[in-house]
């Protein structure tokens, strides 16, 4: 599986899996060929990307430790949350709770050291998925704070709910282009709203209502909305301000490119040097990010195009990268270990790419089967 952006490309290829509406109604099922009428429903709901099957990586797919019934289960949920809000009814349920208790379970049964998940949305659905996302990179961020179970749950309900102000200003967000100044300005009230909404729920604890006050503030006092800086941001919006960074420049948009997840940890990493996000807990998540996830195409250091077949853990495990170019047409079998410590330079992973070179768009077909593992280059 690879993930393809919504282009002329994308024509002839097969969705892995269904896509569903914000309604959970079936949009397009799984092994559909995308023709350009589809291209064209799927561009018109605000799809930039989707996952296609891909004969050259080999079955390669990311890993996402929340299985798909339980994900769609949690997104419902922060659906009818929302909806309840925007009623005036208490937003954190008895499911609520449940929910986050759920994503718990499934991260201590995860064998994967690394959580890098699939982040596919419309523009009607991007406010739940990405909820979801926030809440599980939160929960594995939280182990460097060695929190007790009842904590960790409501960090969890915090996190799940931290953009629940922007009930709103969803007519802002779903809007296709570029947010002018006066629309930002607005957007960026949804923290002093979500925080009065979870405040005024007796049985939320505080500090789950001050991550949606504080998700947006940074160390060096440039975030909003009050500008406040160092120990006076509460230690669970600093969990959440890096969870919400990163899910968000690696999600799917259509107003900014999608960064890799290498890029994404780069940004992270300056932004920690920086004193914008807490170094401590900024590296504690490096520590359990694959850079190079699972599915990623990437560039090898001696011009060869690969795909991840396990991605990198760092320092616990080096990638393995399926070759499928050494010069941008000639097909080579075999999958390469990526020395983490840069000790063949050769054979490193110098970057990620979108997608394969124009050049194998016609060599699918002609790719032997992989011979099993060869170390080095």
């Amino acid at each position: 599986m690879r993930i393809v952006g919504l282009d002329q490309r994308a024509i002839g290829q097969r969705l892995v899996y269904n896509l569903v509406d914000a309604h959970g109604r079936v949009l397009l099922s799984a092994g559909t060929p995308l023709t350009s009428r589809y291209l064209a429903l799927l561009q018109g709901r605000g799809y930039v990307s989707i996952p296609v099957e891909d004969a050259l990586g080999g079955g390669a797919a990311p890993s996402d430790p929340i299985p798909e019934p339980v994900r769609t289960r949690i997104t419902d949920l922060v659906g009818d949350s929302v909806k309840r809000a925007e009623r005036g009814l208490v937003a954190v349920t008895p499911g609520i709770r449940a929910a986050v208790n759920d994503v718990l379970a499934c991260l201590l049964k995860s064998s994967n050291l690394t959580y890098n998940l699939l982040s596919l949305h419309s523009l009607e659905d991007y406010f739940f998925v990405h909820s979801v996302n926030v809440c599980v990179y939160s929960l594995v961020i939280a182990g460097g704070l060695a929190l007790d179970p009842v904590d960790r749950r409501s960090l969890g309900i915090g996190a799940l709910l931290h953009d629940i102000g922007m009930i709103y200003y969803r007519e802002l967000m779903e809007r296709p282009g570029v947010l002018t100044p006066e629309d930002l300005a607005r957007i960026a009230r949804h923290t002093e709203e979500g925080f009065e909404l979870l405040r005024r729920q007796q049985e939320v604890d505080l500090r789950a209502a001050h991550v949606a006050f504080q998700h947006h503030e940074r160390l060096d006092g440039s975030g909003y909305p009050r500008g406040i800086d160092g120990d006076r941001i509460s230690p669970w919006a600093r969990i959440v301000a890096i969870a919400e960074v990163f899910d968000s420049i690696t999600s799917s948009r259509t107003y900014a490119p999608t960064k890799s997840t290498a890029e994404a940890l780069d940004l992270l990493e300056a932004d920690a040097q920086a004193q914008k996000l807490d170094p401590y807990l900024v590296r504690y998540f490096l520590q359990r990010m694959s850079r190079h996830p699972a599915g990623t195409i990437v560039r090898m250091g001696d011009g060869a195009v690969g795909v991840v077949l396990q991605g990198d853990v760092p320092g616990q495990g080096a990638a393995q990268v399926r070759i499928v170019s050494n010069d941008g047409e000639r097909l080579e079998p075999g999958t390469r270990q990526v020395e983490a410590d840069g000790s063949a330079p050769s054979a490193s992973i110098v970057e990620s790419l979108p997608d394969y070179p124009e050049a194998l768009a016609g060599a699918v077909e002609a790719l032997p089967e992989a011979e099993g593992l060869a170390t080095g280059s």
